[in-house]
């Protein structure tokens, strides 16, 4: 074991083969060590880690409910950075996000290995929207001016047990070092509208959430509202492009990982209503099981019409429909089926 500190990064995927040879291509400019942790990835995504001498892949199959400590897929990355050295300089990061080439820059490398033990950076999240040339750039958004603590010298400390919305790092910190962290999500939107979808799905069905609440807190991914775009500078990106000509080209179906998920949560959860008050059903779910081979859902089509109303309010509005007439409409139409159901009975 080495007695220099090393950079290693730590990055859970799972299915991540649409932009992962573009991320390992440009981490591994300047990365001592990249690990990866393969969670039930069922495309290329192991022979793509392959190709890069500076990764190691690992086996996280993370539960995405209910997870100990021993089973969080950051903590079991974090332990295997461990074993490589003690105190690391940990980068932990997800597989759609690419640092801009600024990393490149010896000063912002001299930077980050200056780092005391239990010091954290934190960089500027830039979310790219729906394309790798523009980013949210407005001074007050969900969207803009976020700061990411993803970099620490390690000094022991684990990460917090939580549900799947896990910390980035497990250490606090206010130092900003003058570096960006693009987030490639939205670039595959087909892919990424997916996932939204999942994400309601597994927060309001599996973890019990409140459903409208989960649906309200998702409907600001789509707010546009006082947006403004601005061109991503040339120097975020050149040395990438230079090095590999199809950088921006990126996979994007609806045969993903996330609608596999949907699918079989909606198949498991057909007699349960709060399915049908989710806000996923933009799509039409027979459909894209059928695109996957997999058997009809035999959805109700009453009930998703029933809550569409308010659905589509709080997707508009980016609001709770509460002393809103969308929500008395749905309160009396209860109200109507229960009484019908109580005479009949």
């Amino acid at each position: 074991m080495s007695l220099e500190s090393k950079i290693v990064v730590i990055t859970p995927v799972r299915d991540g083969e649409w932009i992962l040879d573009k991320y390992l291509s440009a981490t591994s400019l300047w990365a001592d060590t990249i690990i990866i942790g393969l969670d039930r990835c069922t495309d290329n995504s192991r022979s793509v880690c392959n190709r890069f001498n500076k990764v190691q892949t690992i086996e996280v199959n993370n539960s995405d409910v209910n997870i100990s400590l021993k089973d969080n897929r950051r903590q079991i990355l974090l332990e295997a950075a461990r074993k490589i050295n003690k105190n690391n300089i940990i980068i932990a990061l997800d597989v759609d996000e690419i640092f801009s080439a600024e990393i490149l820059n010896n000063d912002i490398i001299a930077k980050i290995k200056s780092l005391q033990i239990g010091e954290v950076l934190n960089v500027r999240f830039r979310e790219l929207w729906f394309s790798p040339y523009l980013y949210r750039s407005e001074l007050l958004s969900n969207w803009s001016n976020r700061l990411m603590p993803c970099i620490w010298k390690d000094d022991g400390t684990d990460y917090l047990v939580s549900d799947w919305h896990e910390a980035r790092c497990p250490l606090a910190g206010q130092e900003i070092i003058d570096l960006n962290l693009l987030h490639f999500a939205r670039v595959a939107p087909v892919l990424y509208f997916s996932r939204m979808r999942h994400y309601i799905l597994r927060d309001a069905i599996e973890n019990n959430h409140n459903v409208w609440i989960t649906n309200w807190i998702y409907a600001s991914v789509r707010n546009e509202k006082n947006m403004k775009l601005s061109a991503v500078p040339d120097c975020w990106y050149s040395p990438y492009i230079q090095k590999d000509k199809n950088f921006f080209v990126f996979l994007d179906s609806l045969n993903n990982w996330y609608n596999h998920e949907i699918i079989n949560i909606l198949r498991k959860n057909i007699n349960n209503e709060n399915i049908y008050k989710c806000d996923i059903w933009d799509v039409e779910w027979d459909s894209v099981a059928d695109l996957l081979g997999l058997p009809d859902l035999n959805l109700d089509e009453k009930k998703i019409n029933q809550y569409k109303r308010v659905r589509n309010y709080i997707r508009t509005n980016y609001k709770l429909p509460f002393y809103r007439i969308e929500f008395y409409r749905l309160l009396l139409s209860k109200l109507f089926y229960f009484f019908r159901n109580y005479k009949r009975n």
